[in-house]
Formats: structure tokens, C-alpha cells, sequence
């Protein structure tokens, strides 16, 4: 990333967000003086000379636009979260196997 000489700082979204997507439509607006984004306390777009008024204010505007039920929004599913649909999804799917009359056996081969 080139050293940024602008950067505006964007609150953060009460809920998760794309930052790639979020970042690809930045870019899109702030053009070859957009040099990439950070987040830590906020969301910061970095420029490498000012972009001027109107840019930022089409970025600010973007932002504003992203809404809890747009593209750029996302659910969070923590890892557990994660393995507990999986574990779910296998024991459905070996039930469904073993009432089709397959053995345990060949379940838990197909299975792993």
C-alpha cells in the first residue's frame, strides 16, 4: 500500500459487513487516488493525495447506503457455530443413509 496523505475515518456498522466488497466499491468511487483501507476503532480509506470534496463525499454516502439487509452486509457464524450445523448435517445425512439399508459399517465409510 502507498503511503496515504488523505484518510477519512468511517464509524463502524452495527453489523458485520464484505470489507472486500466494501473496499472494491470504494475504489470504484475514489479512483486511482484510493490506495487501499484499514480497520481497527473505524473503518479508514486511504487516499494517496486528497480525492477532493466530492469524492469523499460519494464515499461517506456509500457508506451510509450500506444497510443491514444490502450485499455488503453479513451474518457472523462463529466456529462453533460452524460445527454444530456440520455435526447436525452428518448425523441427518447418515440417518437418511442407514434407512435406505445401508449398513454402519459403509456409512461410516462414506461418511469418514
Amino acid at each position: 500500500m502507498a503511503v496515504a496523505n488523505c484518510t477519512i475515518e468511517l464509524s463502524w456498522k452495527e453489523f458485520n459487513v464484505n470489507l472486500e466488497m466494501v473496499k472494491a466499491a470504494i475504489a470504484a468511487i475514489g479512483g486511482e487516488e484510493f490506495c487501499g483501507s484499514s480497520a481497527d476503532t473505524c473503518l479508514k480509506v486511504h487516499f494517496n493525495e486528497d480525492p477532493g470534496q466530492s469524492v469523499k463525499d460519494a464515499v461517506a454516502a456509500y457508506w451510509d447506503g450500506v444497510l443491514v439487509d444490502g450485499a455488503e452486509a453479513t451474518g457472523y457464524e462463529s466456529a462453533a457455530d460452524i460445527a454444530a450445523v456440520a455435526a447436525t448435517k452428518k448425523a441427518s445425512g447418515k440417518a437418511k443413509l442407514l434407512a435406505l439399508g445401508l449398513t454402519e459399517e459403509e456409512v461410516n465409510a462414506l461418511l469418514g
